[in-house]
C-alpha cells in the first residue's frame, strides 16, 4: 500500500450503520478473542462511527458513539476513541472496548482510504477497512477466515 498523509474528505463526519451484518460480526468478535458478553453487546447495538481531523492534519481521530442517552440527555454516549498518525506506520498501543491490548497500524491509500492492521496480545491479527462505495462508508472487518461488510451512512 503506498501510503498518503491525509484521508478522503469524503470520509469526515459521523456515520450511522445502517446495513450491519450482526451473524458475521459476531463470528468476527469471536476469531478476534472477545467474550460472549462483549459480543452479546457488540452485536445488539446501533453505533455510529465519527473521524475527524485532530492537531495538524496528521492526525485522525475515531470514534464509536452508541444510541444510549447519557445522564438521561439526548446525545450519544462515546464508547472508544482513538487518534491516528496517517504517514508514521509504527505500531501504536491502545486499550479495546474489553481491556485487552492491541498494537495497531495505521496506513492510507492513495485514494485516502484507509486500513488498520490490529495485533492482539495472543498474536491474533485482524484488519478493518475503510472505503466510500455510492455515497456510503463501507467498513470491512477481516480476521482469518471471517470478513464482514458493515455499511454507514453520513448523518
Amino acid at each position: 500500500m503506498t501510503k498518503k498523509n491525509t484521508v478522503n474528505q469524503g470520509l469526515i463526519g459521523q456515520w450511522g450503520l445502517f446495513q450491519p451484518d450482526r451473524e458475521n460480526f459476531k463470528k468476527f468478535m469471536l476469531k478476534t478473542g472477545m467474550g460472549p458478553t462483549m459480543i452479546k453487546i457488540g452485536t445488539s447495538i446501533e453505533f455510529d462511527v465519527k473521524i475527524a481531523h485532530e492537531g495538524d492534519g496528521k492526525k485522525i481521530r475515531i470514534s464509536l458513539l452508541t444510541g444510549f442517552k447519557k445522564h438521561g440527555k439526548g446525545r450519544q454516549m462515546k464508547l472508544w476513541s482513538n487518534s491516528f498518525n496517517m504517514y508514521d506506520g509504527k505500531p501504536k498501543k491502545y486499550i479495546s472496548l474489553d481491556s485487552r491490548t492491541i498494537k495497531s497500524t495505521f496506513e492510507v491509500d492513495d485514494d485516502g482510504f484507509f486500513v488498520e492492521k490490529q495485533i492482539f496480545g495472543d498474536d491474533r491479527i485482524s484488519y478493518v477497512r475503510c472505503r466510500l462505495e455510492d455515497g456510503h462508508m463501507i467498513l470491512n472487518y477481516e480476521c482469518e477466515d471471517v470478513m464482514v461488510t458493515q455499511k454507514f451512512k453520513k448523518r
